[in-house]
């Protein structure tokens, strides 16, 4: 390995052995935390452990080799790297584990195009301003607030085939201010919008069939939504804090009865 103070270099190779794994709090446990600012991380690495880079409070830049084998970041693999602007993730990465970037507060841009899992909280708390959402494995591989608190996250695409927005996906994102579902999305799970302050316009498509508790609560620039007829589940609590908004509906609906039963103003729509 080389090093400086501030500059790590991991060889592709240790004693003619390939280096396949960064293991856990590795630079946690070798290097002051505080000291290190850009890493090198050669083709041969597969998977990142946990905690590997877990509070390099310094760690500014992450460049990973072109033709990189990296399928696995694991849980709080980069978590608290507070001034991380830059890290180019591979085609090949995988899946992403709980934390891996929370606390990243510097970190903007992100690319994921290829990855099939991500954990909870993989990204909440950072600075990302906008995310396009690969399609993801089933059943479930996006848990518990993955992009919660991303407070400059204002654009977000989700591929077709997607059926899940997960619970807490986008909780206290309040610079989102508009969203698009694909027409493939079926669940809204609980907290997935809470507290997006500033959403004003979500398009809800023809496939969503339930909407989970506080999913949109306290998403107080909500001001109308429509919403289709093949919605027949909705939470009591799905828009509590949301204290001016209007449901647009068909005349008849599940939607027209469960706006009248919790006592939210209801517009019928051709």
């Amino acid at each position: 390995m080389l090093a400086t103070k501030k500059n790590v270099v991991i060889p592709e190779t240790i004693e003619g052995l390939p280096v396949k794994i960064i293991g856990n709090n590795s630079f946690y446990n070798l290097f002051s935390p505080l000291s290190v600012e850009t890493i090198s991380i050669p083709k041969t690495v597969e998977i990142i452990d946990k905690s590997a880079f877990g509070t390099c409070y310094q760690l500014k830049s992450v460049n990973i080799s072109s033709g990189s084998a990296l399928k696995v970041i694991k849980d709080y693999a980069f978590s608290n790297c507070s001034k991380l602007e830059y890290i180019n993730l591979p085609d090949t990465l995988d899946s992403i584990g709980a934390g891996a970037f929370s606390w990243c507060k510097n970190l903007k841009n992100i690319s994921i195009k290829n990855v099939k899992t991500l954990e909870p909280y993989a990204f909440s708390d950072t600075g990302i301003t906008s995310i396009s959402i690969p399609l993801l494995s089933t059943p479930s591989s996006a848990e518990g607030g993955v992009f919660s608190s991303c407070l400059d996250l204002q654009n977000v695409s989700i591929a077709h085939g997607n059926t899940t927005i997960f619970s807490g996906m986008f909780s206290n994102c309040t610079a989102l201010t508009k969203i698009i579902l694909p027409n493939t999305i079926n669940t809204i799970e609980s907290g997935a919008f809470h507290s997006c302050t500033n959403l004003s316009e979500i398009i809800i498509p023809n496939s969503v069939t339930k909407i989970d508790m506080y999913a949109f609560a306290n998403c107080t620039s909500l001001l109308e939504l429509t919403l289709p007829e093949s919605v027949t589940e909705i939470s009591d609590s799905a828009f509590d804090g949301c204290y001016f908004i209007t449901l647009k509906g068909k005349a008849g609906s599940y939607v027209e009865s469960y706006a009248k039963k919790n006592n939210i103003k209801f517009i019928a729509i051709p």
